[in-house]
């Protein structure tokens, strides 16, 4: 799967009854039908040097897009329950996090 455009990483997972789970994660933005084309044509290049008995189990590659883009959570134990605090903290979150996250999401 190395190489397939627009991907930014893969995360894998085994388990003892032999399956394996193959996610290939692409930037936001990018065409995901072509993706799902890229990573079939791929997958099929790969087949021929797999064993028969995994061919026989079955391959399959699924397109899925996630309902939550980005989930952003600030918490903070607070001993002081003030008011003016809290929206102190608040706004702390927002000029500290935004403005990384926006400059994250333009280069990624």
């Amino acid at each position: 799967m190395n190489g397939a455009e627009n991907m930014i990483y893969m995360s894998s997972k085994s388990s003892s009854d032999g399956r394996y789970v193959l996610t290939c994660t692409f930037k936001v933005g990018a065409n995901l039908d072509m993706a799902n084309v890229d990573i079939n044509n791929r997958v099929n290049k790969a087949t021929a040097k797999l064993p028969q008995e995994a061919i026989n189990y079955g391959i399959s590659v699924k397109k899925k897009s996630p309902d939550i883009l980005l989930a952003v959570s600030i918490y903070i134990v607070l001993w002081l329950s003030s008011r003016l605090y809290r929206v102190g903290i608040l706004m702390y979150g927002k000029r500290a996090t935004l403005p990384e996250m926006f400059r994250w999401l333009r280069y990624s």
